[in-house]
């Protein structure tokens, strides 16, 4: 089966938050990388406006869809607030990224094992650390859906004697639009 597309770019765009207000400049980003890829070849789909959960659900769904099997590569735009290896969803809870990096691995998302996926983050990375937010999301009532927590219940498994994990990521490309530790400079 062949696709008339090169691969699929999800963008997921949280611009305006319940606390914090709205993202200046987010809307004109995903505008133009929306525009890009789809000249590129790519299928590109918007999400706006996500909750922590529904960041993960999003791409857990994406992750389930036959039609990958018929793309060559995935991209993940992820336009949020943040913080050092998290992302924030519009109602100001945190999602760790490893738990995203778990969602799109060889293993969760078969249909594209063997094929790049790149993971593009735009999200300031200056604030609590991923063992903080990890405790915060145990925590967090917000986000207690049975299939979360199989996701964490994974994770812990899934981390070795040294603390690190293994993410079955060869074929992932991570890229950060600043620093760590670094916020980013807005128009």
């Amino acid at each position: 089966m062949t696709s008339p597309f090169r691969g699929r770019a999800l963008i997921i765009n949280n611009n305006k938050y319940r606390i914090g207000g709205e993202r200046l400049g987010s809307s004109y980003d995903v505008d133009n990388t929306f525009a890009l890829f789809r000249k590129m070849g790519f299928e590109a789909v918007k999400q706006k406006d996500l909750t922590a959960e529904g960041i993960l659900q999003c791409i857990q769904s994406e992750t389930r869809d036959e039609i990958h099997n018929t793309y060559g590569m995935f991209f993940l735009f992820l336009f949020a607030h943040g913080a050092n290896g998290m992302i924030h969803g519009v109602d100001s809870q945190p999602v760790c990224l490893t738990q995203i990096y778990s969602l799109i691995n060889s293993t969760n998302f078969p249909n594209m094992a063997g094929k790049p996926k790149v993971v593009v983050i735009q999200a300031c990375r200056v604030g609590n650390s991923v063992s903080q937010t990890e405790q915060n999301i145990q925590q967090s009532t917000n986000s207690s859906s049975p299939e979360l927590s199989a996701l964490r219940t994974h994770q812990q498994e899934a981390e070795t004697s040294t603390g690190q994990r293994n993410f079955d990521v060869d074929d992932l490309l991570i890229l950060h639009s600043c620093f760590e530790s670094k916020n980013l400079v807005h128009r």
